[in-house]
């Protein structure tokens, strides 16, 4: 924050508090004494006073219309429930807000209803109703299944006057609201999943020609049967009236979801509602809003400079796409957010893979990989590992070639490690190039399509240059490359090249990037990689011993496997087994996830040799110590025991799910240790919503899954 917003901030804190306690005063007097502030204190203090509702003292309704604004609506509709409303039958009240009342009805053929009050200040407005007729039509024209549906309006006597009315489609279920307060913050790949939803119910209300205005956690409801509905309408349908800041005294809508130029102006456009469902994504993550000290430092936050609170400084194992798409949701300049929220759906909807995420991932400065988050425990040992490391790539840096296989059991830390190394890497010299190759399930894993994924992230916009000026007047075969590269699974069945020629114009390319700037390729997970990749790799490490390319590989153990034997018989490759961390080192990385320094205490001690030294072991059972609130004593026995692996652990923690839950996990236990979650209820046939819900519980409340982005492990 700037020291203009603090100023600011502090300001608006004092100003609040003044006029809380009684004083007369006026934003006048503030702007006077601080000239240079003088514009955004005019905009800002109107607004905290309609938030906090309040009056200026020198009002004499003052008190009648803070009481009022408090409840979210004036006096003379803070009737009892009525019996009827027009030809409506009553059940019960709903709730109450900023456009009026809510209840629960019948009508004539027995059917379940919403229906909608109108505030009756509203009505003293010239106008107003005629505006709200007229708003009311364009609502009925919305018709989409993840929008609450508009079904009539109505006059009806109400609290002794006649008021309009809108009856709206009755639906029951969660609010985002209620799911978020259940979890405190869902995965990621079902806060996609959701996001989807709603930006396609904002497609079919904007293209209406309406802003919704209201769009947060309370106005989206998942129902029974799994659609998620857009709620609450009928704040867009009054949207003409509900910005009056200065001429009212109500605000319309929610201040915590309103956009910067919804608060300065209310000159809103369909770009508005993108700001508030960017807010809703970060909250359905974080489990809280990422503005939500108080209103002074929000709507200050608002009207100056700095930026919002990046997700990932909050949820650190949230993926980068999903940061930059909330990024450019909250982007102040409405300019500089989505053209359209057609746009927004199609991005959650296709992921990384969504073309839109290219060209953001072309536009990137640096490497795409992965690295460790901010918030994860810090690396710790393994300084044999990273040594040996720095020496294969000052090999390389003079020209020659290395590869490295790193072995290790699940949860050992291989690419831990590699990510650690990267990151120091980044930090001491002029980064290499760095082409990551994931094999873990639901990453691809036929022929070359990981590796022509990792190339072409890697070179971006730089694609085509790159390989044109590779093969030079080869046009030919450049034109194959290119094929596969931007459609590999495509061109794999329909290109006449053998395997053998694609895999010589691959090793080709890679000798020409390796030419010009240090190469690194990482090939994770090969267990995981099909028997095509592992031939293709057993052929490329002897190739690579003259190329200035350091290839790192990792892989679990496997018995029979002869290509890790074969390939250390080679002058320039070296298979590191990785083992468990020493005593030191484990009791170090334990604190640090546990997030106290009781290292030297036996009881740690204790736990690191249970755990065997793996790490994940140990990261694991330090979650689970803090989700018990249980305290680390000087006595062993002060520690529930872990056996290896947390074989004991992992099975209470499963016998605690639901039955369908425990279904649900044997079939993600088929894909590995790594899983696409959306895959996995495809699978065993249970309702996406409801299955990435199971999934979560099994992360935030069982602790049997760990949320890695989009995927689990």
């Amino acid at each position: 924050m700037s020291e203009a917003d603090e100023t600011l901030d502090r300001l608006a804190q004092e100003y609040v508090r003044r006029l809380r306690a009684g004083e007369a005063v006026e934003p006048e007097t503030y702007a006077l004494a601080h000239p240079e502030l003088a514009e955004r204190i005019h905009e800002l203090f109107p607004v905290l006073v309609l938030m906090e509702g309040l009056k200026p003292a020198t009002d004499p309704e003052a008190a009648t219309l803070a009481e009022a604004t408090k409840t979210g609506i004036a006096a003379p509709d803070a009737a009892a429930t009525p019996e009827r409303i027009g030809p409506f039958t009553v059940v019960r009240e709903l709730g109450r807000g900023g456009m009026g009342r809510v209840f629960e009805v019948r009508d004539a053929a027995e059917a379940r209803r919403a229906l909608k009050v109108v505030h009756t200040h509203l009505l003293e407005r010239p106008g107003f109703l005629a505006r709200f007729l007229r708003e009311v039509e364009t609502g009925l024209r919305v018709a989409h299944p993840g929008v609450v549906q508009t079904i009539e309006s109505g006059v009806a006597e109400y609290g002794g006057a006649e008021v309009p009315y809108l009856v709206l489609e009755y639906v029951e279920g969660t609010t985002l609201r209620e799911l978020i307060d259940e979890t405190g913050g869902v995965s990621e790949r079902l806060a996609r999943d959701i996001g989807v939803a709603v930006a396609d119910a904002l497609v079919a209300v904007h293209a209406a020609g309406i802003v919704h205005r209201d769009v947060k956690p309370e106005n989206v409801v998942i129902a029974p049967d799994e659609t998620v509905k857009l709620m609450d309408l009928g704040v867009a349908l009054v949207q003409e009236e509900a910005m009056r800041l200065t001429q009212t005294g109500e605000f319309v809508g929610s201040l915590l979801y309103a956009a910067p130029e919804q608060l300065r102006s209310g000159r809103v456009d369909a770009r508005t509602d993108q700001y508030a469902l960017g807010l809703l994504l970060f909250e359905l993550v974080a489990g809280r809003h990422p503005e939500a000290e108080g209103p002074g430092s929000l709507l200050t936050r608002r009207f100056g400079d700095g930026r919002p609170t990046r997700l990932r400084e909050m949820v650190p194992t949230a993926t980068p796409f999903l940061e930059r798409v909330i990024e450019v949701l909250l982007s102040r300049d409405p300019e500089a957010r989505f053209p359209d929220t057609a746009s927004v759906a199609a991005a959650l909807a296709d992921g990384e893979s969504a073309a839109w995420w290219t060209a953001q991932e072309a536009a990137r400065v640096g490497p795409t990989r992965p690295r460790l988050f901010e918030g994860a425990p810090a690396f710790v040992g393994r300084g044999r590992e990273l040594a040996d490391l720095n020496d294969a790539y000052a090999d390389i840096l003079r020209g020659a070639g290395r590869a490295r296989v790193l072995v290790g059991e699940a949860g050992i830390g291989k690419s831990r490690l590699v990510a650690a190394w990267l990151d120091r890497l980044d930090a001491e010299t002029a980064p290499p190039a760095v082409a990551w190759i994931e094999h873990g399930p639901g990453a691809g894993v036929v022929g070359l399509t990981p590796l022509a994924l990792a190339l072409s992230r890697l070179l971006g916009e730089q694609l085509e240059a790159t390989v044109l000026s590779c093969f030079g007047d080869q046009t030919e075969a450049a034109a194959s490359l290119l094929r596969h590269l931007q459609n590999p699974e495509a061109s794999e069945d329909s290109d006449p090249l053998t395997r053998a020629s694609l895999e010589a114009l691959y090793g080709r390319l890679l000798r020409a990037m390796a030419a010009t700037q240090p190469l690194v390729l990482v090939v994770e997970d090969l267990h995981f990689a099909s028997a095509e990749v592992r031939a293709w790799l057993q052929r490329l490490v002897p190739a690579l011993a003259s190329v200035p390319v350091l290839l790192l590989l990792t892989a679990r153990p496997e018995p029979g496997e002869v290509w890790a034997q074969e390939a250390a018989q080679l002058d320039h490759v070296e298979v590191m087994h990785l083992a468990g961390l020493g005593a030191e080192d484990g009791s170090a990385l334990f604190a640090n996830a546990l997030g106290t320094d009781l290292a030297e205490l036996a009881a740690v001690q204790d736990v690191v040799r249970s755990a065997d030294g793996n790490p994940f072991c140990l990261i694991e059972f330090a979650a689970e110590l803090r989700a018990r609130s249980q305290r680390i004593g000087a006595r062993a026995e002060d520690v529930p025991a872990m056996p290896d692996s947390v074989q004991r652990l992992v099975e209470e923690r499963l016998a605690s799910l639901s039955t369908q839950g425990r279904e649900l996990l044997a079939v993600a236990a088929c894909c590995g240790d790594r899983f696409d979650p959306v895959l996995v209820c495809e699978a065993a046939g249970v309702p996406r919503l409801a299955g990435l819900r199971l999934l979560h519980s099994a992360d935030r409340e069982h602790r049997v899954l760990a949320a890695e982005g989009a995927t689990y492990r």
